[in-house]
């Protein structure tokens, strides 16, 4: 019974593997409805492997946003497969390879490797708990646009926050603001600013709530150039709820935002993330302000070209 399972769970992730394989043979052979059932599949599987556990469910609805593109998708997909990683790692204790970062030319292709690797990585750890639950996808009568793609990829990672052994942190929200701090400068030309003064006791729905801010900046710099960009709406509710997974999430949307603007702009990225030791909201809040200052900078040079 135990070969047979094996001989199962080999073939299962060679299809994928070999899906995988599809976006080399032209973008255009993927399309979002592809990489829909794909998180679909990813989705079903957290929740096996999350009743199996006995780890609670995020019941959450979906975030409010539209107009997303293949680009926005894409690094949310990133955020996605480095999740599926980390929960790899508490059950099989094997490092993966860093996500190599794409930042121009991005279709649904690219998005569809990062979310087939994250399945091949979470189906192993189903494995892994000798979990045999099979489950079928709902039908789907209408055809997914990258908007549907980035709201299911988000549950997915709220879900995975709540899997792992230590969800995402401050520190991780820490070092992806200070990547938009860099990528922002890059735009403006003018350097970083000093840091504003350390408020304490922040929480992360201070943090989410003034990167949220700078998200609403940034569609204003958006529209003045030209671009197109997503659109986020956020309640009190939803801010009243953030974890950091959640502030990572929207830095991450930021983050593409900020490479695109510097794709357009002829930059080269600065995306190295690096530890900077032990971080608190506060300092997280600290440095977002850092960015405000930046963005806000960027929207008066605009504004006058």
């Amino acid at each position: 019974m135990k070969i047979i399972k094996i001989i199962i769970v080999c073939f299962a992730l060679s299809i994928v593997i070999v899906s995988n394989s599809r976006p080399m043979l032209g973008e255009s052979l993927i399309s979002p409805h592809d990489v829909y059932n794909q998180v679909m599949h990813i989705r079903k599987e957290l929740e096996t492997i999350r009743r199996f556990i006995g780890k609670p469910k995020d019941a959450r609805g979906e975030i409010d946003v539209n107009n997303a593109s293949p680009r926005e998708v894409y690094f949310q997909a990133v955020t996605l497969l480095n999740k599926a990683n980390r929960l790899h790692y508490d059950f099989l204790r094997t490092m993966s390879e860093p996500v190599v970062v794409k930042y121009a030319d991005l279709f649904p292709a690219d998005v569809y490797g990062l979310v087939s690797s994250a399945l091949i990585k979470i189906r192993e750890i189903k494995f892994k708990l000798d979990v045999e639950e099979v489950y079928t996808l709902p039908e789907q009568g209408v055809i997914k646009e990258p908007t549907d793609v980035l709201r299911s990829i988000v549950q997915a990672n709220r879900q995975l926050n709540i899997l792992l052994d230590i969800p995402y942190t401050p520190n991780d929200v820490f070092q992806k603001v200070v990547v938009a701090i860099n990528n922002a400068s890059l735009l403006t030309g003018a350097g970083i600013p000093d840091l504003p003064e350390f408020e304490c006791c922040k929480k992360p729905r201070d943090v989410h709530q003034r990167l949220f801010k700078c998200f609403k900046v940034i569609e204003d710099i958006f529209r003045i150039k030209g671009l197109k960009m997503l659109t986020l709406s956020i309640n009190e509710d939803e801010f009243m709820n953030t974890v950091p997974g959640d502030v990572y999430d929207l830095a991450t949307m930021i983050n593409s935002e900020l490479a695109e603007l510097n794709h357009v702009s002829g930059n080269k990225l600065a995306h190295l993330e690096q530890y900077a030791g032990r971080k608190f909201p506060s300092h997280v809040y600290q440095q977002a302000g850092i960015l405000e200052t930046l963005l806000l900078d960027l929207l008066k040079q605009s504004q006058m070209k």
